[in-house]
């Protein structure tokens, strides 16, 4: 892990990693002439351009696309975490699944639940008075 003294040096390693200023400045700022210039400016601590909340977590987010984890670890010792360790493309997927088959359950549930109430007298009449129409929840 590298030693980082401060964000600043945690966020030009990741510039760095990434390509350097040139390639990521218009990745966050597209259409802005100057973004390189902007983004060496954030990562240096005499300047008073900083990034915003936003483009730091987008930063990380896109270094660990790339396996770049040195800045992470270093904010983890510094905040008093074991560092993380990075999830596999299959444990990603693995949790995408499931989370999709979970939703699928609630999903068929409710639609069980809306077909027994459409089948309530006392929701039919609520139904009639309000306008809902039986047959769009059946």
């Amino acid at each position: 892990m590298s030693h980082f003294d401060d964000i600043y040096d945690a966020l030009k390693a990741i510039v760095d990693a990434l390509g350097g200023a040139k390639k990521v400045g218009p990745r966050l700022r597209p259409g802005f002439d100057g973004s390189a210039h902007w983004v060496l400016n954030c990562c240096n601590r005499e300047h008073a351009q900083n990034f915003a909340p936003h483009h730091t977590v987008q930063l990380r987010a896109w270094a660990c696309e790339i396996g770049y984890h040195d800045a992470k670890h270093w904010q983890d010792n510094r905040e008093g975490y074991q560092p993380a360790v990075p999830l596999t493309i299959e444990s990603q997927i693995a949790a995408i699944l499931k989370h999709t088959a979970n939703d699928r359950r609630r999903l068929e549930e409710s639609e069980r639940n809306l077909r027994d109430l459409a089948g309530n007298p006392a929701f039919a009449a609520w139904a009639e008075k309000t306008g809902v129409k039986l047959e769009d929840l059946a």
